[in-house]
């Protein structure tokens, strides 16, 4: 059987996977978050056809970073979720740390994830060496996607945009009874962090951009600012990466460098592994 590598890069919303095979041939793919909160046994059973596909053809050495896997348990029940669609071969950890993988190789740093979620550590010797912020979307996630949306429905329910604004808003998210069933539907997460690329045709508004401006700012006064001596901090997620621009004005502001952003770490993180590993 042929031998490969697995890499994963799992976030709230989705998780992105290459397969690379002993030629350094590559085969990237997407699925849902493979998030240890889903884990569930009816869950993991769903998933044993799809994974005997690979497991048919490869025996796979698993490379599996996944937000909610900076604890022990949740390695060790992702590990035995793999055990179960006979993978054995599997190392976990935070997606902090395959963030810093790709941002910063085998360097140390700070870096941040603004996606669906938000979060920021302090990497040394590829272990994550504080966390800042990390709360999830209940108690924290500032500077998030998914803050941002939940701020933009609560001022377009409260009226509290301007009437071109609000008439924008209307077109491109439906009515507000259309917005709450959405909002308390099974899928309401993800359709409140999936807003700022909903409305992104609606940038060149002012109060657009003042909302993506404060969002950001609420994460960096709340988190950043407490690393006193943070000269330089790079970012993934597809929040931070298109509202970079904004990013970099707000921390250049606060006397701090924006130095990498990158919407989707797996090529960079398979790019450190394949160097690696072969």
């Amino acid at each position: 059987m042929k031998k490969a590598i697995l890499i994963a890069d799992s976030g709230g919303s989705k998780t992105d996977w290459c397969l690379v095979d002993r030629l350094g041939n590559t085969h990237f793919f997407s699925t849902g978050s493979y998030h240890p909160h889903r884990m569930t046994d009816e869950w993991i059973h769903d998933q044993i056809g799809f994974w005997k596909d690979y497991t048919d053809l490869y025996e796979l050495e698993v490379h599996f970073f996944g937000a909610g896997c900076l604890k022990t348990q949740n390695q060790t029940m992702v590990k035995d979720a793999f055990s179960k669609w006979h993978i054995a071969n599997v190392s976990v950890s935070s997606d902090l740390v395959g963030a810093a993988y790709a941002l910063l190789g085998s360097e140390d740093g700070v870096i941040g994830i603004l996606g669906t979620g938000s979060v920021a550590a302090v990497i040394n010797d590829h272990k994550v060496d504080s966390v800042l912020g990390g709360y999830g979307h209940l108690l924290g996630d500032e500077g998030s996607g998914y803050a941002f949306g939940k701020q933009l429905l609560y001022n377009f329910m409260h009226n509290s945009f301007s009437t071109a604004l609000m008439l924008e808003l209307e077109k491109e998210l439906g009515s507000r009874e259309e917005i709450l069933g959405q909002v308390y539907g099974p899928l309401g997460k993800r359709y409140i962090a999936e807003i700022p690329k909903r409305v992104s045709v609606l940038n060149s508004f002012e109060e657009i951009t003042q909302l993506h401006e404060q969002n950001m700012c609420n994460f960096v006064d709340q988190y950043l600012v407490k690393l006193s001596d943070l000269k330089e901090i790079s970012f993934v997620g597809s929040y931070a990466f298109h509202q970079q621009d904004i990013l970099r004005n707000l921390l250049k502001m606060k006397g701090i460098k924006l130095r990498k952003v990158i919407e989707r770490p797996i090529e960079e993180l398979t790019g450190y592994f394949v160097k690696h590993t072969f």
